[in-house]
């Protein structure tokens, strides 16, 4: 049986071989070319059609065994020239097929890395910046609800400290009596005044504290005697209070002044007169 073969398909002079083969065979069976004749009394052997179809198998399987191994070689000779250009590229060199070096991409790419990091600085420092102001947001919220909810009571007790007021007035114009509603009076007051301080109202220092001007509003003023040094209330016409640590209102008082501060002034006031 013949194999069917293709000649152009691995560029191999398949006809040459199967020509060639051709020829042996008619050389063996046939008188040669140069013109010899062979001796009367020799038959000329007859040719055998098994040993030339067996010839021209042979010879095709061998043509078909040359294509087989051509074909591999071509195979192997283009997997190395692949591996041998990746290695190039590998390594940083210029392959001969004009591929990017390493260092050609290392060139285009160090710009725009540049330009990534610098965009990236930018974004953190304003990150950490939005960072920072909203944690002083969250930190003035914070202070903010624990004022409302620490002083919520102030507008309640600014509208009750009139009518307390009112009953002090009361208590101080009924001094020197011992009449039974005035026991009551003062056990309303103490109950209010225990209330208020409940919520975190304190009055704020009041006769014979030195004079504040931070806590007293000085409505009147007098000459101390000797043991006035320096300027003190005595006299309180409007108690003052305190909410936690929050002055509410200012205490409406009368000061004292020492004696050379007490002829300073009124010397400077007579000098205005004159």
């Amino acid at each position: 049986m013949t194999l069917p073969v293709d000649p152009g398909e691995h560029d191999l002079p398949v006809e040459g071989e199967i020509a060639r083969g051709a020829g042996q065979e008619e050389a063996a069976g046939a008188s040669p070319a140069s013109g010899a004749v062979p001796s009367q009394g020799a038959a000329a052997p007859p040719a055998s059609s098994g040993g030339g179809r067996r010839g021209k198998k042979g010879s095709a399987t061998h043509a078909s065994a040359s294509m087989e191994e051509a074909g591999s070689h071509r195979h192997r000779e283009s997997n190395a020239a692949h591996g041998a250009a990746d290695g190039a590229v590998a390594t940083g060199e210029r392959s001969p097929a004009g591929r990017v070096t390493v260092e050609a991409l290392t060139g285009e790419l160090e710009p725009v890395n540049e330009k990534v990091q610098g965009e990236l600085a930018e974004l953190k420092d304003k990150y950490l910046r939005l960072a920072a102001e909203f944690e002083n947001f969250r930190r003035r919220k914070a202070q903010e609800l624990e004022d409302s909810r620490r002083y919520a009571s102030q507008e309640a007790v600014l509208a009750i400290l009139p009518a307390l007021d009112n009953l002090l007035r009361a208590l101080d114009s009924a001094a020197g009596t011992d009449e039974p509603l005035l026991e009551g009076v003062r056990m309303v007051v103490r109950q209010m005044e225990t209330a208020l301080e409940a919520l975190g109202l304190t009055p704020v220092p009041g006769v014979g504290a030195p004079f504040d001007p931070s806590l007293h509003e000085a409505l009147m003023g007098e000459e101390g005697d000797d043991t006035v040094k320096v300027d003190t209330v005595v006299a309180e016409m409007q108690r003052g209070y305190r909410l936690h640590d929050r002055l509410l209102r200012p205490a409406l008082v009368k000061v004292a002044h020492p004696v050379a501060l007490a002829a300073g002034s009124e010397q400077r006031r007579e000098d205005g007169n004159d």
